[in-house]
């Protein structure tokens, strides 16, 4: 019993160790940000008010958000970048998933709501996509702003995964090292452009999924005479 004692008080030790040291890095990194981005036009650093944590927000005009260190839960020694915004219009029509492709696996495709097919080789090779709209989805990245902005996100700034729920809220994480310098004005500026970018291309087409379409024949009005083959979808039935 006395060796099961040690050990809690052993494991509530070294809990406590790396959630102070965490909590000093954070700090440091804190007051280093405040210094750079002092004065920007464009960014500032607000105090998150949590154990020394702190965000990064765009400064108006642009939309409101924040950036922060963050980790899964209290205990949790592994940090991410997260963001957060609102949409305006996109929510609307479709919510949004963004993976980064090389994190997931394929059997956990259909878990993760991941059902956009693309024939976009370089898109696929980043991201996969899910939505409750998949056909709107692959409208919005059609548009070059979003498809690109997605592409420099993954490959620039290390994003993780990306959700648009049905209330128009976004929650982004992004890979996080605390050993390498990070350009955080142009993380959180590349996000929000982003969102804009989502925002803008709203009323894009919907494009159906890959080899979903079979092209109409042509023979119509020929001087073949052969038979005229429409889809059966096309045929409006009477009720």
């Amino acid at each position: 019993m006395q060796l099961d004692h040690l050990s809690a008080l052993g494991f509530v030790v070294v809990v406590a160790a790396s959630f102070g040291a965490a909590t000093i890095f954070q700090r440091r990194q804190f007051a280093r940000l405040r210094a750079q981005l002092q004065g920007d036009p464009d960014v500032e650093v607000v105090d998150a008010g949590r154990f020394g944590g702190f965000a990064v927000c765009p400064r108006p005009p642009r939309r409101a958000g924040r950036l922060s260190v963050r980790s899964a839960n209290d205990v949790d020694s592994n940090l991410h970048w997260e963001f957060t915004t609102d949409t305006q219009r996109v929510w609307q029509r479709t919510t949004l998933k963004v993976l980064s492709a090389p994190g997931i696996t394929g059997r956990l495709h259909p878990f993760e709501g991941l059902n956009v097919e693309i024939d976009d080789a370089a898109l696929r090779e980043r991201v996969r996509l899910g939505g409750v709209h998949p056909d709107v989805v692959r409208g919005l990245f059609r548009v070059p702003a979003v498809r690109d902005g997605a592409i420099a996100l993954v490959d620039t700034h290390g994003l993780k995964r990306f959700t648009l729920d049905s209330r128009g809220q976004v929650l982004a994480t992004l890979s996080y090292d605390g050993a390498r310098n990070v350009d955080v004005k142009a993380m959180l500026l590349a996000l929000v452009a982003f969102v804009d970018a989502l925002d803008a291309a709203v009323d894009a087409p919907e494009v159906p999924a890959p080899g979903s379409c079979p092209p109409l024949l042509d023979a119509a009005g020929s001087a073949s005479g052969a038979p005229v083959g429409v889809p059966g979808g096309l045929i409006q039935r009477p009720r």
